[in-house]
């Protein structure tokens, strides 16, 4: 009789590493979502009042950039369609705002379950200043979501 108990406690707890071991991997899991770039947003804040720099989106399909702050226009040739941050820029930026936003707009083609957005719909990501400059509008893009920090992307796998 005792070695019954043995047997089933030791089983017992065996299937509880398991389901524990499980639910680790799966909490842990990366989530890997995929889409395309609809449009880039950067915004910056002046005491408590947010504010859109820049907006990077097509229009009569070829990408614009819409500067909503005019004083930085030198910044961005006429040629230019697709926005990159350089050093100098976002010094300036830094200078004028105290906080900057990189965002990047995902018109998903599979399902974001941490942010609950399905396919077909679109979000705007946090994306780092490097992973803003990356990417493209129009880009087709794969990124893993970050679980600990809503509507953000934790790191770009692919983009073409």
């Amino acid at each position: 009789m005792m070695k019954n108990k043995r047997l089933h406690f030791s089983i017992l707890i065996l299937v509880v590493v398991i389901a524990c071991s499980l639910v680790y991997k799966s909490a842990s899991s990366p989530i890997i979502v995929e889409g395309t770039v609809d449009h880039k947003v950067i915004t910056g804040l002046k005491g408590d009042t947010s504010y859109t720099i820049l907006v990077n989106r097509m229009i009569d399909n070829r990408s614009w950039i819409l500067l909503k702050d005019k004083s930085y226009g030198e910044f961005f040739p006429k040629k230019d369609n697709n926005t990159f941050i350089s050093k100098s820029l976002e010094d300036k930026m830094k200078s004028e705002y105290s906080d900057i936003k990189y965002l990047v707009s995902i018109r998903l083609d599979s399902r974001d379950p941490i942010n609950g957005i399905d396919k077909g719909e679109a979000l705007a990501y946090f994306v780092s200043k490097e992973d803003f400059n990356k990417v493209k509008i129009g880009d087709k893009v794969k990124y893993e979501v970050s679980r600990s920090t809503v509507n953000t992307i934790k790191k770009f796998l692919e983009y073409y």
